[in-house]
């Protein structure tokens, strides 16, 4: 559905709309794999709430919706989520991570 809309977009028949934009991406946060967010879902909300989202309406207001508008929302969530995971498997608390250790 999303792909035909927006390839009417990109062919001017129909209207961009920032704010469908933004909902995509609360609905890709709501339908994420709990797999993914069950260990750590409090500090990912956290992590979404306060950086991913209001980087992503910032640049939606700035240069409005297109192929580069949006912060990649999926690939931020999912790289914290293995940054998470991999702290774990070392036994080292996100308190502890320090740059030395990142580069490792």
């Amino acid at each position: 559905m999303h792909d035909v809309r927006d390839l009417l977009v990109q062919c001017g028949l129909l209207p961009q709309r920032n704010a469908e934009c933004l909902r995509r991406i609360h609905l890709w946060l709501r339908d994420t794999p709990a797999a993914l967010l069950a260990e750590h879902a409090r500090v990912l909300a956290q992590f979404v709430r306060w950086y991913v989202l209001p980087k992503a309406q910032r640049a939606v207001a700035r240069r409005g919706v297109g192929d580069s508008a949006v912060p990649p929302v999926p690939a931020l969530v999912n790289a914290a989520a293995r940054l998470m995971a991999w702290l774990d498997d070392l036994g080292v608390g996100l308190p502890g991570l320090t740059q030395p250790l990142l580069e490792e």
